[in-house]
């Protein structure tokens, strides 16, 4: 009934008009959206008719029935009806799904026990044997992880009902044993898709809240996963981990939790593979509780495994590649670039393309495209099935193929094993496969033999082998390096010495003169040393120890060198050389035809002490002392001697100096000091008493080498107290109490020895009084400081610092007093002294840079300069056009290291200035921390001892066209690729690393190479890019080869083959896995014909907006008396129910219906020609069950049921089944007299009835009632 507001004819107002309708329109308890159902036919206009849902009826799937009625459109004719006309008619509609493509069947699953078994091909579970150096090795079924590479399923579901409970869609199994789950769940309102790795265990991912309306309408369905091999612990083959999983919904992606919380190798990972799939539910030999199956349709399901990724993956040769590398700082640098843009792909950003290009281009196709046939291992159309067994057609018969050479079948191979196939396009996927992982991958050297010899000399040759102890430390293995403190050198040399009148000469065996003894190890030539050793002594350290006995421990790594022999005796000086007379030794060889000839030295070999073989008299501890004691007196004869070359000394009185020439340390100490010094107990000088606690800062204004640097340096004090009140009293009194200080270590430096100017400043008021200003503000900072003075022969000096080359030496007296007012001043009490040097040509590390000031004691402690890095490094240099600019600096031995070569043929514009200088992040400067923390985990700066190059440009320069070649530190490089300790805890194993330079992009963030970093890198001697910046910085980046897992190497770009002809190439597919009674049903499907990507979204969208009524699957069809064409008319027809309005009815066991009271035609009368109801009668009292079945039928299909007592006529009441077995119905309520509803439509004051509520139980099929009421809402009678 639709109501509207009419004018009243001839009055003012308006009334309430009330008209039939016919429209049918659904609700999606979901959305809370109404649908129009769309048919071609409807039954006429009625209200008070009566409709229930009659489900499965005949050919009918969700049958909808709809009895009588009243015609009430009647009324308002002219002229009109006396009384609403009762209707008899019975109408159905199947309000199903309407069915697009009769050639095409669906599986409907009930969600109890339905399933689809999908049991693999044979090659999933291939049993395997791999020879290995003659050693065959058998592996009973779990060889088939192997295969796992790419899978992908997709399906085209229909969720029939809300998801209470996990409601599973695809089970992948091993065996018996759920290896993968993916399922539906709810939390709120919302619904999520989850993959379970061994169900129960590992939540692998969770996508959603799901936006697409999931329950209701067809969706495709599309899950991806990628795996990656990994190490295994217990087995030969590896293991493989899930390094990607994605979910896309009718071809769009579903945000989940991404992995990066995850640690993939250890959480995600399977040790074995798959062997069966099942659809819509779990095997029903495994107990899943807490799960159910999956309720509703599912079409076109589809699994896809190609042997490599597509050609169009940008994770083709790296299934880390959305995720992986990660930084050091946490951030993540993904290696996949979108192929459109050829920025970084990360897990966020991928689309169905990016991952399943054949999915996408196939899920709207019958057939799969032939260039992607080869990849399908399983698609169920589910048109065709076998009945007895619930076999359904597999029509796909895709799948890795036979290796195409592997030694067991083919001549000439170089394959190792089917573990070494690579996909096309991955440039160094032969190199990173699982095969020879045992050369990039830490965790595959859990499995080599470091006791042989020579698999160590591999490795040390490879990468790096460092022994954590001597004693272990292989003796035929040169190259492996010793703990800190030993050297590692030849403890036996194949050759002798043979001493003759033409010279020394090296010999062997067989032409060795008798006597001839072995050359020490040491010194022997190279080539011929057959041991090595970790020794005490180093042939270029006279103060090594030659036989010194070593303590070390390889648990720690860390040895001694103690000063004593193996044998407990006591290291001998070798004063006299005598060590020499006990071993065979040559300072120089130089290779004369077969042998070679000494030409060194072999009487002095540069040894400090020595453990002889026997022990001797010489060399006691005593005369070492003593030793010491002598270069200690000639040290105070000396300081005695400079001092009184000096002249007079700052705070030194020389008025009896002469008295003192030659004297004793004591006498020295006696020396007369001015008044606030005190003698120096360590040499003449005086020390002013006046102690102070400092700390020393300093800066810089230029780095560029050769050019002037002016220098500024903070003395800050530090207060024990301070009174805030006491502004007019110093807080270092240094006019009454002048202040000595000297600056040490500013070596390296241009500027020649002498008095040099300085400048000064101080906290507030300081410098105000010093330069005699009656003010306490704007105190100048000044030239020539007159508080700094240099006490030379002549007199004072004032505004300068005494200045030495050659120790880099700043020396001067503060002799004003320094005032500070905490009010006006942040940074505490304080003296700045500026100085301008000439910078050294050299670049140099950092000096170390110290001061000395006063002390109670005459002993001042050192304080040691803090500064930002590269402070007094000269690290840069100009930069010219058309010259190639050196970057070096002299190591810390002293040697100059070029860091790399810088050629510029234009900077741009002209006249625009550019420097290149060494940098670093602690000792140099230029690599900030910011940017070190944005370096791949597992990465390492490997330019000369880790250094990078800085280019600093003028603001005008916007280009620079050259080159950079930057050197690679191959010590360092060996150890880039991660490090492992055996398990014996003797070496330190390390692989190298991939090479490349990089530049440190600001804006990204990021350090980008100049071009792909490949493994034709791991030997290159240096490194060069084209691409030049202003302001940029430059450096050698190592990091572990192949694809980076968490910081380590793992194997990629893996292509998967079988070792030999599967047996088998098509999966089987059982409905029901086999049992009758968990077969789902078949039937047309319902799926929308969709032909791409956009009709599809255009459909979901009409559906969303309610736009497009729904079809069903059966229209409106009228069923009439007799079969009749027509049911017009309110006459009583015989063998069918009389016409009526404001029945009952409802649904009862097998397809009955029962109808029930209500009000019908008592009189009829004539209105043009037309027979009408003209009186209704009392409400009827009359039961009718109809067989619905019979109906569809058109046979005879209603009685009228007797009951004993009858019920009492009814009008507006409900009824309702008791259970569908039970032939039990309710009546509630309704009314014995009128039908309010009615009275409501005419506008007529219904009458006032009282009543109770009337509840009758009846068993129609036994004809019997029982009736109770309920007077209050807390009484039954």
């Amino acid at each position: 009934i639709r109501g509207s507001l009419q004018d009243c004819p001839g009055q003012q107002g308006k009334r309430q008009i009330f008209s039939t309708a016919n429209d049918l329109w659904q609700l999606d308890l979901i959305s809370y959206k109404w649908t129009a159902i769309q048919s071609a036919t409807s039954p006429d206009k009625r209200a008070f008719s009566s409709m229930v849902y009659a489900g499965h009826v005949g050919s009918l799937v969700d049958a909808v029935v709809v009895i009588g009625g009243a015609q009430m459109d009647c009324m308002r004719n002219n002229p009109p009806c006396a009384v609403p006309q009762p209707m008899k008619d019975i109408w159905l509609i199947d309000v199903a799904k309407k069915e697009t493509d009769a050639a095409d069947t669906m599986a409907v699953f009930d969600g109890i026990d339905d399933i689809i078994s999908v049991q693999l091909p044979s090659w999933y579970a291939l049993c395997m044997q791999t020879a290995i150096e003659g050693l065959m090795l058998f592996d009973d079924r779990s060889a088939d992880k192997t295969s796992l590479s790419t899978l992908w399923l997709e399906a085209w579901t229909l969720l029939a009902t809300r998801v209470v409970a996990r409601t599973i869609l695809f089970d992948l199994y091993y065996e018996d044993t759920p290896i993968l789950r993916w399922y539906f769940e709810s939390v709120g309102s919302d619904v999520f898709c989850v993959l379970v790795l061994k169900p129960g265990k590992v939540e692998v991912k969770r996508w959603g809240p799901i936006q697409q309306q999931m329950i209701g309408q067809w969706h495709h369905v599309c899950l991806t996963l990628r795996f990656g091999r990994v190490y295994s612990p217990t087995d030969y083959d590896p293991d493989v981990v899930i390094a990607q999983a994605f979910m896309f919904i009718d071809g769009d992606t579903v945000q989940g939790t991404g992995f990066a919380g995850i640690n993939i190798k250890d959480n995600l990972r399977l040790t074995t593979g798959v062997t069966s799939l099942y659809v819509a539910g779990n095997s029903p030999s495994v107990d899943a509780s807490g799960y159910q199956n999956f309720k509703g349709n599912i079409d076109r399901i589809r699994l896809w495994w190609p042997s490599c990724p597509h050609t169009s993956d940008p994770t083709r040769c790296n299934p880390y590649g959305f995720l992986h590398p990660k930084l050091r700082d946490g951030g993540r640098s993904p290696t996949a670039k979108d192929p459109t843009t050829n920025q970084p792909l990360t897990e966020e950003d991928v689309r169905i393309w990016h991952v399943a290009q054949p999915v996408y281009a196939n899920m709207f196709a019958g057939s799969v495209r032939a260039e992607d046939a080869g990849d399908l291992v399983v698609s169920l159309e589910l048109n065709e099935k076998e009945f007895s067994s619930g076999s359904i057609v597999n029509s796909a018969a895709g799948g890795p193929l036979e290796c195409e050479c592997l030694p067991a079948n083919v001549s000439n191979c170089n394959r190792v094993s089917r573990l070494s196939a690579t996909c096309a396009g991955c440039d160094d996927a032969s190199s990173c496969t699982v095969d020879a992982c045992g050369m990039f991958d830490v965790d595959c050297l859990d499995f080599v033999d470091f006791t042989d010899p020579r698999v160590v000399s591999e490795y040390a040759s490879k990468g790096s082998c460092h022994c954590r102890n001597a004693a272990d430390c292989p003796e035929s293995v040169k190259d492996c390096t010793c703990p800190a403190g030993l050297t590692r050198s030849c403890s036996y040399c194949s050759l002798s010495m043979n001493i003759s009148a033409d010279g020394v000469f090296t010999c062997n065996a067989s032409d060795c003169p008798p006597n001839s003894p072995e050359i020490a190890g040491p010194w022997c030539p190279e080539e011929h040393c057959e041991k090595w050793e970790c020794s005490c002594y180093n042939s270029k350290d006279p103060n090594s120890i030659y036989g010194g006995f070593v303590e070390d421990n390889k648990f720690t790594g860390v040895a001694t060198c103690k000063n004593e022999c193996p044998n407990s005796g006591v290291p001998e000086l070798n004063t006299d050389l005598h060590c020499e007379k006990h071993f065979a030794c040559c300072t120089e060889w130089k290779q004369n035809g077969d042998r070679y000839e000494c030409v060194g030295n072999t009487t002095n070999c540069n040894i400090g002490m020595c453990c002889l073989p026997t022990a001797t008299a010489r060399g006691t501890k005593g005369s070492v002392s003593g030793a010491s004691e002598n270069a200690h007196l000639s040290r105070e004869k000396s300081v005695v001697e400079k001092n009184e070359q000096q002249g007079k000394q700052d705070g030194l009185q020389l008025s009896n100096r002469s008295s003192q020439r030659g004297s004793s340390t004591d006498s020295l100490r006696a020396a007369t000091c001015m008044p606030s010094f005190v003698p120096s107990p360590t040499s003449g000088e005086c020390v002013c008493s006046n102690q102070f606690n400092y700390v020393l800062k300093g800066s810089q204004s230029n780095q560029v080498a050769g050019e002037t640097n002016t220098i500024h340096l903070r003395i800050n004090l530090q207060l024990d107290s301070y009174d805030p009140s006491a502004y007019d009293t110093p807080v270092l009194d240094a006019g009454k109490q002048p202040v000595v200080m000297t600056i040490s270590g500013l070596t390296g430096s241009n500027t020649p020895s002498g008095l040099i100017p300085v400048s000064c400043g101080a906290s507030i008021y300081s410098t105000c009084v010093w330069a005699g200003l009656d003010s306490y503000f704007d105190c100048p900072y000044l030239e020539n400081c007159p508080a700094i003075e240099v006490l030379t022969a002549t007199g004072r000096v004032a505004g300068s610092v005494d200045w030495n080359q050659d120790t880099g030496t700043l020396k001067f007296t503060l002799t004003q007093a320094l005032y500070y007012l905490s009010l006006l001043e942040t940074e505490g009490p304080y003296l700045d002294l500026s100085v301008t040097l000439e910078n050294g040509q050299v670049t140099q590390l950092p000096p170390t840079v110290s001061a000395t000031a006063c002390a109670k004691d005459g002993v001042p402690p050192s304080v040691y300069l803090t500064s930002s890095a590269g402070f007094f490094t000269f690290s840069q240099h100009v930069v010219v056009a058309g010259q190639d600019t050196a970057v070096s600096y002299r190591s810390s031995t002293g040697t100059g290291i070029i860091v790399g070569v810088v050629s510029v043929s234009a900077i741009l514009p002209e006249g625009g200035s550019t420097t290149a200088g060494v940098a670093d992040e602690t000792s140099f400067g230029g690599v900030t921390s910011e940017a070190m923390s944005r370096l791949v985990q597992g990465a390492s700066l490997t330019g000369m001892e880790g250094k990078a190059i800085k280019i600093t440009s003028s603001s005008s320069v916007t280009g620079i066209e050259g080159s950079l070649t930057m050197s690679v530190d191959d010590n360092l490089r060996r150890r880039a690729g991660g490090c492992m300790v055996t398990s014996d805890k003797t070496l330190n194993i390390c692989l190298r690393g991939k090479t490349g330079l990089y530049h440190y992009d600001a804006q990204s963030r990021l350090w980008t190479p100049d071009n792909n970093v490949t493994m034709s890198t791991l030997d290159v001697d240096n490194v060069s890019t084209s691409q030049l910046s202003p302001n940029s910085v430059y450096t050698v980046i190592s990091s572990p080869q192949c694809c980076i897992l968490d910081g380590t190497a793992k194997p990629c770009g893996e292509r998967v083959c079988l070792s030999s002809s599967p047996s088998s190439l098509s999966a089987t597919a059982l409905l029901g896995g086999g049992v009758t009674s968990r077969m789902p049903s078949l039937s047309v499907t319902t799926r929308p014909i969709i032909e791409s990507k956009q009709a599809l979204d255009q459909y979901l969208a009409d559906l969303a907006t309610s736009a497009v009524p729904v079809p069903t699957r059966v229209g409106w069809r009228q069923y009439c008396p007799a079969g009749s064409a027509s049911c017009t008319g309110s006459v009583a027809t015989s063998g069918w129910i009389p016409a009526r309005f404001g029945h009952a009815t409802a649904v009862t066991s097998g397809n009955t219906l029962l109808v029930y009271g209500g009000i019908g035609c008592a009189a009829t009368s004539t209105i043009n020609g037309k027979t009408v109801c003209s009186n209704l009668t009392e409400p009827l009292s009359d039961l009718w069950e109809l067989d619905l079945e019979k109906v569809v039928l058109g046979l005879s299909a209603m009685r009228l049921i007797e009951l004993s007592p009858a019920l009492g006529g009814m009008v507006g009441m409900s009824m309702v089944t008791l259970g569908t077995g039970s032939y039990k119905v309710l009546v509630v309520g309704g009314s014995e007299q009128s039908y309010n509803s009615l009275y409501l439509m005419e506008q007529k004051v219904s009458p006032y009835t009282t009543g109770k509520l009337v509840i009758s139980e009846v068993e129609y099929n036994a004809g019997t009632t029982v009736q109770s009421s309920i007077s209050t809402s807390y009484e039954m009678t």
